[in-house]
């Protein structure tokens, strides 16, 4: 059932953006760099987060090969997890699943939206504020600042209910999750960088990644809109 003449070119690409959403994502970003306020979080970290995603692989591999060999061919590998208990007629355990995937989703949307949030507020829009000969008293500041977070995060949310509302409702959470991941990429040269290269380095970074994401903001229409002609989708 799993062969290697199977896979494809598109592996390996996967592997690799994926390892650079380990630390490129901006919740992953956040919980790895931001939170981890003592060095023994680093020290636990190194053996805690390979033990959970081995232990992770391993799951899920039983759960594929159950999949393919007792659900249809056109069945949703993301919701194999949710099929296989239905199947068997155990709806108790396909619940707990529901609930445990809808748990983890919402901590992801909670954690992603607060990172991004701190991100654009503290990076992007603080210091106009800073600058500004308007704000001259602390409390100010600060009570801008808190405003500009709670705005942010409202803005986020609706833009991803923007992007929801517009993506194909064929697309599988697997291909969504891959675009997030190649966006993410881009900023994989600047987390491997030296330290004594750095400065200089960021000088040629910063131009990137706009020619990055002016990419692929053209890319992934056009991408899609191929994907639909080829595949025959209205």
């Amino acid at each position: 059932m799993f062969a290697l003449s199977a896979l494809s070119l598109d592996f390996p690409v996967i592997c690799l953006l994926s390892m650079s959403a380990i630390l490129c994502l901006p919740r992953q970003f956040h919980i790895a760099v931001v939170e981890a306020t003592d060095p023994d979080h680093i020290r636990r970290a190194r053996w805690t987060f390979p033990a959970y995603c081995a232990l992770t692989a391993a799951v899920v591999v039983p759960i594929t090969w159950a999949g393919l060999a007792l659900l249809p061919s056109g069945a949703a590998p993301d919701l194999y997890v949710i099929d296989l208990p239905l199947l068997s007629g155990h709806t108790g355990i396909a619940t707990l699943v529901f609930i445990g995937g809808f748990s983890a989703a919402t901590a992801m949307v909670i954690v992603e939206t607060l990172a991004l949030a701190t991100m654009v507020s503290n990076d992007i829009l603080a210091p106009l504020i800073l600058r500004s000969s308007a704000m001259t008293r602390e409390h100010d500041i600060g009570r801008q600042l808190l405003i500009v977070r709670r705005l942010s995060i409202m803005a986020i949310v609706a833009a991803a209910y923007a992007y929801y509302r517009t993506v194909d409702s064929g697309e599988t959470l697997a291909a969504i999750g891959l675009i997030a991941f190649a966006a993410a990429a881009q900023f994989a040269p600047a987390v491997v960088v030296p330290s004594s290269a750095q400065n200089a380095a960021l000088r040629r970074l910063v131009p990137a990644w706009w020619r990055g994401t002016v990419l692929a903001l053209h890319a992934v229409p056009a991408l899609d809109a191929w994907r639909r002609e080829h595949e025959g989708i209205p």
